[in-house]
């Protein structure tokens, strides 16, 4: 009998999914698109994507390496440029270009609890045993969820979008960190940045040294 097969962890799977999405051809992504668009929430948040965020519907032109719109001659001059991949960062919902380091995203730290000891869950037409962390009570009373990174009500997160500021991410298909695994998961290459910067300023407190010293020596030869 052959063993059972075990289910691919939940991480793969947005792995996968991920790497379908980047290779799959336009068609597919579009009728997947229009099969979304059956359910009014996955169709909502299409319109919000498509519409409010200023997102390109028509194809960029292609810049040339003259920085033309529209490509001519040939040889080096009518080499195409990639414009810039535009994200939707999965943190602040806010649109930024593939490659931005700016810490201009701001976001909450982790994602909303339910607080089953708010007095507005007393108030919906729900048993008690009913109230739980679903898309229908998260819809239907966000009073009743908080940030635990700072405090605040589902209801204001319009308002108070984080509280605090970091770089955009796209949807990677990897599991969203806590704050406590991401400086764990990235020391390493904090520690490469740290060194690289130290290196920097040793480098630059050599040339400063060296500089001082050929002055003495210059004055020291004006002397005599």
């Amino acid at each position: 009998m052959p063993p059972a097969r075990q289910p691919i962890p939940e991480d793969l799977k947005n792995v996968y999914l991920m790497m379908a999405i980047q290779e799959a051809p336009e068609s597919t992504i579009r009728t997947v698109l229009r099969a979304l668009c059956g359910d009014a929430d996955y169709k909502a948040r299409i319109m919000t994507l498509m519409f409010n965020k200023k997102l390109p519907l028509k194809p960029e032109a292609t810049t040339t390496a003259a920085g033309t719109g529209t490509p001519s001659g040939s040889g080096s001059e009518s080499r195409k440029r990639k414009a810039p991949n535009t994200e939707i960062c999965i943190q602040c919902d806010e649109l930024f270009e593939e490659g931005d380091k700016s810490k201009t995203c701001k976001h909450h730290l982790y994602d909303m609890e339910l607080d089953e000891d708010d007095e507005t869950w007393l108030e919906m037409p729900i048993f008690r045993e009913e109230i739980s962390d679903t898309p229908f009570c998260r819809k239907e009373n966000p009073q009743g969820f908080v940030f635990p990174c700072c405090g605040t009500k589902g209801s204001r997160s319009k308002v108070n979008r984080g509280c605090t500021m970091g770089k955009h991410r796209a949807a990677d298909g990897k599991r969203t960190k806590y704050p406590g695994e991401e400086k764990e998961s990235s020391g390493e290459e904090d520690d490469d940045e740290e060194t690289e910067e130290d290196e920097v300023d040793e480098n630059q407190k050599g040339q400063v040294e060296v500089r001082e010293k050929d002055g003495d020596k210059n004055e020291g030869g004006d002397g005599k």
